[in-house]
């Protein structure tokens, strides 16, 4: 089973795409677009708005509501007014109105002097007199339309949602968001009424405040959960070291959010890839041992998005390599000195396709088979055969004749005894004597079973 650790802040393609409000912790700058010489600048567009640009238009407006625009850039505050910024209710009918400009969060704000008509089309306009600080303008003047309902939007807006959660721990360069009921003020929300503070002397965190305006969340719905598998083949280096290599898969992991307007918003991200780890064993008993691995993924995440209603996607697929850690824990049991079974618990660091990293925890439970391990020995001993050495054999000597008397002739040579060669005597047969047993070294290990 694989487990998507969603850490606060790993909850990156998720989040990114539903969350409203955030608080940086750490601050930081935003590195030039590589190649781009710093002396072009890109033409100011409008990025987000409230009510929702889209076709068909919104309905049902709140007729107190307040209009506003988000820049992709700092515009220039002089330039944003109610000449550049006007709203007609219906088209041809200027509402009278104030506008307003909010440099920390970059939206315009236009703020209708009276309720707006019942039921009626209204279409708001940015007009090319917009400029950035850098004084471009915007290329083509920006409209779009929505329909009020009947009644007014009298109930206070509420937090939904907040990460990290409460009580959560969280790392240190953590991006604190919260997502409101609905649309907010952005010149309301600031370092005044956003705070951070430690536990600890309640001291407060700096850190800065942006309000993204559109899409807000209702309701979001997470698939942690998944079947993943991995195969890897090893070999040993040590008699408790060896090296794995290895493919895995961790499944499949997603969401699913409602907003308001209505639409959804669908995603989902799948992770397999290649390892290599170092595996460590302990022997605890002669078959049971505990295990331990670190080493490297190098893992592909493929994303998917969709979306229905008031919520477009650009970019529906997304894909990134990339290399991490990982590690984990487990044990094995020696069910025959070749084929053992093993549990364990992984973790690890991939990547979430749209730029942030999150943990994975994978839990296997599988056989592992050593090719080449101990099988039944056979050893042959093989004696030399005695041979028995031939008795000597003496011939009878004849009797010497008693000497006459006379002189004495030179004495005759007394022969000597005659040993016959041996007799030949046939070789015993060759005997061979088998040594048989099941296993004559205790498994994973070097040394003769006193048994044995």
């Amino acid at each position: 089973m694989c487990t998507f650790e969603m850490r606060p802040n790993t909850k990156a393609w998720c989040w990114a795409l539903v969350s409203t409000l955030l608080i940086t912790a750490c601050g930081g700058g935003k590195d030039p677009i590589l190649g781009m010489d710093n002396r072009i600048s890109l033409a100011p567009s409008v990025s987000a708005t409230a009510p929702l640009a889209r076709t068909p238009v919104v309905t049902g407006v709140a007729v107190n509501t307040r209009v506003t625009a988000t820049f992709n850039k700092a515009m220039s505050p002089d330039s944003i007014s109610t000449n550049t910024f006007t709203l007609q209710c219906p088209a041809g009918a200027a509402i009278e109105s104030s506008v307003s400009y909010d440099a920390n969060s970059r939206v315009a704000t236009l703020s209708p002097a009276a309720h707006l008509p019942v039921s009626t089309l209204c279409t708001a306009t940015i007009t090319t007199g917009a400029q950035d600080t850098d004084g471009i303008a915007l290329p083509l003047a920006f409209s779009w339309s929505f329909e009020t309902g009947s009644s007014t939007d009298s109930t206070p807006p509420t937090v939904t949602q907040q990460v990290p959660a409460q009580d959560a721990v969280a790392a240190t360069n953590t991006q604190v968001t919260v997502t409101f009921s609905e649309e907010m003020a952005p010149a309301s929300l600031e370092t005044n009424s956003f705070t951070l503070k430690t536990t600890l002397g309640d001291t407060p965190v700096a850190g800065t405040v942006s309000y993204a305006v559109g899409t807000r969340t209702t309701t979001l719905a997470e698939d942690r959960h998944d079947t993943g598998y991995k195969a890897y083949w090893g070999f040993p280096i040590h008699p408790n070291w060896a090296v794995e290599a290895g493919y895995f898969d961790l499944g499949r992991f997603g969401f699913n959010a409602t907003t308001s307007p209505n639409a959804t918003l669908t995603g989902s991200a799948r992770i397999r890839g290649l390892n290599l780890d170092l595996v460590g064993t302990l022997p605890v008993t002669e078959r049971w041992s505990l295990m331990g691995r670190v080493g490297a993924a190098h893992a592909q995440t493929q994303a998917r998005f969709s979306s229905t209603g008031a919520v477009a996607v650009s970019d529906p697929t997304s894909s990134r390599r990339e290399t991490n850690y990982k590690y984990g824990l487990g044990t094995q049991n020696a069910l025959t000195p070749s084929l053992s079974l093993r549990l364990e618990a992984e973790r690890y660091r991939v990547n979430d396709a749209v730029g942030r990293r999150g943990d994975v925890d994978l839990v296997t439970l599988g056989l592992v088979y050593r090719f080449g391990g101990p099988a039944t020995q056979v050893k042959t001993a093989v004696s030399t055969p005695y041979v028995p050495m031939a008795e000597p054999v003496s011939a009878p000597v004849e009797p010497i004749a008693a000497p006459a008397l006379m002189p004495a002739p030179e004495p005759a040579a007394v022969p000597r005894p005659v040993t016959p060669p041996p007799t030949p005597v046939a070789p015993a047969p060759w005997v061979k004597i088998k040594l048989e047993a099941d296993s004559l070294f205790d498994f994973d290990q070097d040394q003769l079973q006193a048994d044995g």
